[in-house]
């Protein structure tokens, strides 16, 4: 059985993915942040020593540093806030 965190990032990713430009850094970001938060979840209902949780903590930790690159650039972008870009 899905667990209704699950459906609930499932269809918001949906949502994200049918209506932000991911040529743009900060729709990239919150299309990462999703996956991340989604396969976090998942790996959650697996037992620690499940080998399939390591690899879903794995790529929710790519997806992490990918919203963290993607909002870094999305910050860089913005006119006249590249000096307070955070490093």
């Amino acid at each position: 059985m899905t667990h209704p965190m699950e459906e609930d990032l499932s269809e918001g990713l949906a949502a994200v993915l049918a209506s932000v430009d991911r040529s743009d850094p900060l729709g990239e970001a919150q299309v990462a942040a999703l996956e991340a938060a989604l396969l976090l979840v998942r790996a959650d209902r697996l037992v620690p020593d499940d080998e399939s949780r390591a690899q879903l903590v794995h790529e929710a930790l790519g997806a992490a540093r990918a919203t963290v690159v993607a909002t870094g650039i999305a910050l860089m972008r913005q006119p006249g806030r590249a000096r307070h870009a955070v490093g």
